[in-house]
């Protein structure tokens, strides 16, 4: 479980948990709520979610996406869905 809350990690920050989530195979609840990751940083973490095989929860509330992330994660889903055995 990773858990890393109002730390305003921004954009850099954002890249960094690519990098964790890429190299992780322990790591099965990622939680970054509250930590200035703009729209573009928040899609670049779900498309390393949809590579990495153990994780299974998310929590990415209270960002600052200027617009809801919702077609860019369906969009995500759908195509990685029928490759991926741990997105159910």
């Amino acid at each position: 479980q990773l858990y890393m809350s109002d730390n305003a990690l921004g954009t850099v920050g954002a890249a960094g948990i690519v990098g964790i989530i890429s190299n992780s195979q322990n790591i099965k609840t990622l939680g970054i709520p509250f930590n200035g990751f703009k729209q573009e940083s928040l899609v670049s973490i779900l498309k390393a979610i949809v590579d990495n095989p153990t994780l299974q929860e998310l929590d990415i509330s209270f960002n600052r996406s200027s617009k809801p992330i919702g077609p860019e994660l369906t969009q995500i889903l759908t195509y990685h869905l029928g490759k991926k055995s741990h997105l159910k």
